[in-house]
Parts: structure tokens; C-alpha cells; sequence
């Protein structure tokens, strides 16, 4: 056994060929990340994510011209951000996950993402509240919807599920 490890184009899984677990697991990882791709559009995989994201911190690092793309880039990135936060809970719970329009006024609702997007102008925060609105339910300086019941576990690095009764 030769413990040929694979990574999966579309959903970004590595696993091993040799083991019918790891092929398993993959099957049923696909499955959910095919199901939050149709409930909530194109999720890339983390490499193209982290890609994109430092093109747009480059973009933004840069920036000299109309605050407009200002508001296109802020969009592209919280959508990052919000691919990510549905990526974290390994896809499985696409269903319980607020929209990409909830999770952006989520983001907006916080005073580090408010200086940040009006940082060359407020024109560009208050475009995109405009657009998405404000909402509470993603802790200050975070970028990751956890959900009722749902800890991040240091240790780990995952995403821990408590029983709330």
C-alpha cells in the first residue's frame, strides 16, 4: 500500500486512495460541499480563497482611485469570509447558515470592519450598509459565524458542537 494522498479540485479535500474511510469520507464531504454550493453559490476551495484574499489586500494596500471598486472589493472579500465561515463547520451545516447577505451586515456590524471599509472614504461603509445592511451575530474582530452552540476549540483548531440543556 502505496498511501496515495489526493486532493480533491473541487471541494479541496486531501485523502488517501488506499483506504475506503478516507474515500468515504471524501464521498460524503463532496456531498455536503455540492449541497452549500447550491443553497449558497460558489464555494472555493481554501487555497483559491487565500489567494484571492491576498490579491484584494494587495488591492486594497494599493488603492488609489474611485471608492466604488472600494465597495466591490469589500464585497469580495467578505464573501471570502463568508465561504470560509461555511467551510469551518466542514459543510455540514450549510442549511443553519445565515446567507451571504445576513453574514456581510453580520461583519458590518463590527467597529474594526466599519474603520476599515471607511478608511479612504466613508462613502464606502455606507454604501455597503446600504446594500446589506447591519445585524448582530458574529463576535467583535471575527469573521466566522459559529451559531448557537458552536465553541472554537484551540486546541483543535475545529469547531466544537455543546449540548445547550
Amino acid at each position: 500500500m502505496n498511501n496515495h494522498v489526493v486532493k480533491c479540485e473541487q471541494c479541496g479535500l486531501e485523502y488517501s486512495r488506499d483506504f475506503d474511510s478516507d474515500i468515504k469520507e471524501h464521498r460524503n464531504q463532496h456531498k455536503c460541499w455540492q449541497a452549500a454550493q447550491t443553497m449558497h453559490g460558489t464555494m472555493r476551495t481554501y487555497d483559491k480563497r487565500e489567494t484571492e484574499k491576498q490579491l484584494i489586500r494587495r488591492g486594497l494596500d494599493n488603492f488609489s482611485g474611485d471608492w466604488r471598486l472600494l465597495v466591490v472589493l469589500y464585497t469580495n472579500l467578505m464573501r471570502i469570509y463568508f465561504e470560509s465561515s461555511v467551510s469551518l463547520h466542514g459543510y455540514s451545516r450549510y442549511k443553519k447558515h445565515p446567507k451571504f447577505e445576513q453574514f456581510a451586515a453580520m461583519l458590518l456590524n463590527q467597529d474594526a470592519w466599519k474603520a476599515q471599509c471607511s478608511k479612504y472614504s466613508p462613502l464606502v461603509y455606507e454604501e455597503l450598509v446600504k446594500k446589506f445592511g447591519v445585524l448582530p451575530g458574529i463576535g467583535e474582530e471575527d469573521v466566522y459565524w459559529r451559531g448557537e452552540g458552536v465553541q472554537y476549540d484551540v486546541n483543535s483548531g475545529r469547531l466544537v458542537y455543546v449540548n445547550l440543556e
